[in-house]
Order: C-alpha cells, then sequence, then structure tokens
C-alpha cells in the first residue's frame, strides 16, 4: 500500500487552473501553481489565515454553461521558488463544489479538471435550490494542525519580529492598511522613525510586500492621517489563538509630502507611549 505522502503527490496536476474570487470588494484572478483533487496551491496577493473560507470561480471553463465555484478552505500560507518563478500564495483544501447547471457541469469539471473518476462523481447531488453540489471526501487534503512540533519554530519567529521593534514606541492603535490595493483592519503595535509593525486577524502581506497605512496622528476617530508607504520586513501569520504580525520598513510619506509633520508628530510619542 502506498504512503499518504506517495498518494497525495501521485494525485497533483501541473495543469494551471485559472479562478477568480472577491475579497474586500475586489476581483482577484489567480491560478492555481499545484492542482490536486484535495486542494491547490494558488497565487495570491496576501496570506489569508488558515480556517479562512474562500468561494472560487472557474470563470472561463464551461463556455455558455453556468459557472462552477469551489468553497475552499485555506489551510497555509506560503512562499517559495520553483526553475522558473518565485510565488507567494495559499494552500486551500476543497470543500464543496457546486453549480446551478446540469449535474453533466460539473462532472466534467471533476473529472476534466481535477483528475476525479466517473464513479467518484456519483455522488453529486442536488441541493434544495436546485444547485448540482460534490463534497469533497474529508479526508483528501486534511488541514495542517498546529502541533507541539510548530510551537519552537514560531516562537522563535516571534523574538525576531520583537527584536525588530527594539527602540520603537509601544502602542495599540487601529489603522486601515492596504496590500496590492485590497484593504484591511488592524492595529499598529510599534512605530518609529524608520519602522512599524501590525497585528490582524485577517490577511497579511507576504514577506518584501508594499504595504501602505493609513496612520492618525493622535488616537481619535477625527484625527488626521497621513499615508505612510512601506516594505514588509517580517510576516508572523496566526498561530492557535494569536493573531498575526508584521513588522515593515518605512519607505516614504504620501504624496502630501508631510515628512515634516510626521518627524514633528514623532516628537510626541515619548511622553505618551513606552519603548519596546
Amino acid at each position: 500500500m502506498s504512503s499518504d505522502k506517495d498518494r497525495r503527490q501521485q494525485d497533483r496536476r501541473k495543469e494551471q487552473l485559472a479562478l477568480v474570487f472577491y475579497y474586500a470588494q475586489e476581483r482577484c484572478e489567480v491560478q492555481t501553481l499545484d492542482l490536486s483533487r484535495g486542494g491547490a496551491l494558488i497565487r495570491t496577493p496576501v496570506a489569508f489565515p488558515s480556517g479562512t473560507l474562500l468561494i472560487l470561480e472557474s470563470f472561463n471553463l464551461c463556455g455558455e454553461a453556468k459557472n462552477v465555484r469551489l468553497l475552499a478552505k485555506v489551510v497555509r500560507a506560503t512562499s517559495g521558488a520553483t526553475q522558473r518563478i518565485r510565488y507567494s500564495g495559499v494552500g486551500v483544501s476543497w470543500v464543496r463544489a457546486y453549480c446551478s447547471g446540469s449535474e453533466e457541469t460539473l462532472r466534467d469539471f471533476l473529472v476534466d479538471s481535477l483528475g476525479f473518476n466517473l464513479e467518484t462523481t456519483s455522488a453529486i447531488t442536488r441541493s434544495a435550490n436546485g444547485d448540482a453540489v460534490f463534497d469533497f471526501p474529508r479526508d483528501a487534503a486534511p488541514p495542517e494542525l498546529a502541533d507541539p512540533d510548530t510551537v519552537g519554530p514560531y516562537q522563535d519567529k516571534r523574538e525576531r519580529l520583537v527584536a525588530l521593534q527594539r527602540g520603537r514606541f509601544r502602542m495599540d492603535i487601529p489603522v486601515i492598511y492596504s496590500v496590492h490595493n485590497m484593504h484591511h483592519r488592524g492595529n499598529l503595535v510599534a512605530m518609529g522613525p524608520g519602522g512599524l509593525a501590525l497585528s490582524s486577524a485577517g490577511a497579511l502581506p507576504f514577506d518584501f510586500s508594499k504595504v501602505t497605512v493609513r496612520y492618525p496622528l493622535d488616537n481619535s476617530a477625527s484625527s488626521p492621517r497621513i499615508i505612510l508607504y512601506c516594505e514588509t520586513e517580517l510576516v508572523l501569520e496566526p498561530f492557535r489563538s494569536e493573531p498575526g504580525y508584521f513588522s515593515a520598513r518605512i519607505l516614504g510619506i504620501d504624496e502630501l509630502d508631510n515628512s515634516a509633520l510626521f518627524r514633528m508628530h514623532l516628537r510626541t510619542l515619548p511622553g505618551k507611549y513606552p519603548r519596546w
């Protein structure tokens, strides 16, 4: 009997599958980098937390027929390189495929795009609203759960992130940050002349991503905001009950050239916040 590792290797398909999803009111067109009957590695602009559910649509596979949609669960965020490209993306596990068209449309997608056999696709059913539905086997791609072996690497990376904040001011201010025109809410936890750090329970940038932060000059709803252009130094993914964090270098101030205002603001911070 082949091992789980061997079986998953045999399941993989190198063909790219074009998909689209909507997040933060933005349409995101993506392609799979590695595809199997249980899930896929998808190149994305941000790292979604493990457990995030995404609805991905095969917008160009079915011609005049209704599009097939895939409910997928994020199981990990990753970055790396192949012989041809560098990539950043998320690993997803398929949960359900459904289509408002015929059962045959969904069956063709499962067979032609994901590599299922006809016997397996006999499990296609009809939902209460008439959709053709296929629920993926639960053991197709089990989520990667936190275990004791991952505690050490997480703590090491967290210590590196904390070390980057030394000399910066410790704070807790709600902010909006943007990556690839996708806007997210987070909390500014550190600020200094050359860098900052944020915590977020939502999508995170990858390492070396360009990020803009709308920074309030004081911690109030009516405070004026300036735009800080940054590049991430280190990204720490959510772990168990901990949110995600990222540290970033400040590359510039917004187009209104508020650099003098920002420097003046920094002089007020020692009386308000302790240093890391």
